[in-house]
C-alpha cells in the first residue's frame, strides 16, 4: 500500500465518529437547516460541516494537494481531493438514509490511475467501501436488477426498464452496485464529477463497465452527458 493511503485511512477513521456525532446532534435537535443554491439544489449545514471537517484535516497532512468539493469548488488541478460531503442531500432532508459521503484523491484526469484512492461512507447505516477493497470482500443483500433515480422514476424516464427501483444518491447506488446489491445503475440525467468520481473509480477497479453517452467513463471532467451506465 502506498504511504499516502495509510495517511488517508487514518484521517478517515478519525473523521467517521466525528461526522456521526455531529449528525446525531443536529438531527436529534430537529433543527436541520435546509437552503437552496442558485441552481435550486439543496444544501444543509451538514454539507458545510463535513466539507469544513475534511478540508481542515487534509490541509494539515497534505498542504500541497488541491481541494475540490461540491460546496467548495475551485479548479481541477492535480493532484486533488474530490469531496461530495453529502451526496443525496434531498434524501437527508427528507429523513431517508440513502445518502453518503463521497471522497477521493486523484493524481491525474484518469480515474483508473493506480495511484488514486476513493472512499464512500454512509454514516447512517455504516456501509463503507473503498478502492482498496477486493470484490470478494463486498457483499450485500440483492435489491433489484437496476437502481435508478427516484426522481427519474417519477418523471417516467424508466417506464420501459424492467426491474428498475428508484433510490436516492447516485454515489450510494454505485456503492450498492459494488457490493452486489444490483446488476446495474443508470442515470438519464447529466452528473457532476463530485457525484460519481469515487463510485466510478471503485467500480473500474473491480472490473465493472462504466460509460457516459456511450463512451468509456475513465476521465475526470466537471460534468458528464447522459445516459450514464454502470454495470457488471
Amino acid at each position: 500500500m502506498l504511504k499516502y493511503h495509510d495517511k488517508l485511512i487514518k484521517i478517515l477513521e478519525k473523521l467517521k465518529p466525528k461526522i456521526r456525532q455531529n449528525i446525531d446532534s443536529i438531527l436529534s435537535q430537529g433543527n436541520l437547516k435546509v437552503s437552496y443554491k442558485e441552481d435550486d439544489s439543496v444544501v444543509t449545514q451538514i454539507d458545510l460541516l463535513i466539507s469544513d471537517m475534511f478540508k481542515t484535516e487534509l490541509s494539515e497532512v497534505f498542504p500541497n494537494v488541491n481541494f475540490y468539493s461540491e460546496e467548495d469548488p475551485s479548479r481541477l488541478d492535480f493532484p486533488l481531493f474530490m469531496l461530495d460531503p453529502v451526496d443525496g442531500t434531498k434524501e437527508l432532508a427528507a429523513g431517508r438514509d440513502e445518502w453518503v459521503v463521497s471522497f477521493g484523491l486523484y493524481f491525474s484526469d484518469k480515474l483508473s490511475d493506480k495511484r488514486n484512492f476513493s472512499w464512500i461512507y454512509n454514516p447512517m447505516n455504516g456501509i463503507e467501501i473503498s478502492s482498496l477493497m477486493k470484490i470478494d470482500d463486498l457483499k450485500a443483500e440483492y435489491i433489484a436488477p437496476y437502481l435508478v433515480s427516484r426522481t427519474e422514476i417519477s418523471e417516467g424516464m424508466h417506464d420501459k426498464l424492467d426491474g428498475a427501483v428508484g433510490m436516492g444518491s447516485i454515489a450510494y447506488k454505485l456503492a450498492l452496485l459494488a457490493l452486489g446489491a444490483t446488476d446495474g445503475v443508470i442515470s438519464e440525467k447529466p452528473k457532476h464529477i463530485w457525484d460519481i468520481a469515487a463510485g466510478t473509480h471503485i467500480l473500474i477497479n473491480l472490473g465493472f463497465t462504466c460509460t457516459a453517452n456511450e463512451k468509456p467513463l475513465d476521465h475526470i471532467q466537471i460534468i458528464y452527458d447522459s445516459p450514464i451506465i454502470w454495470k457488471k
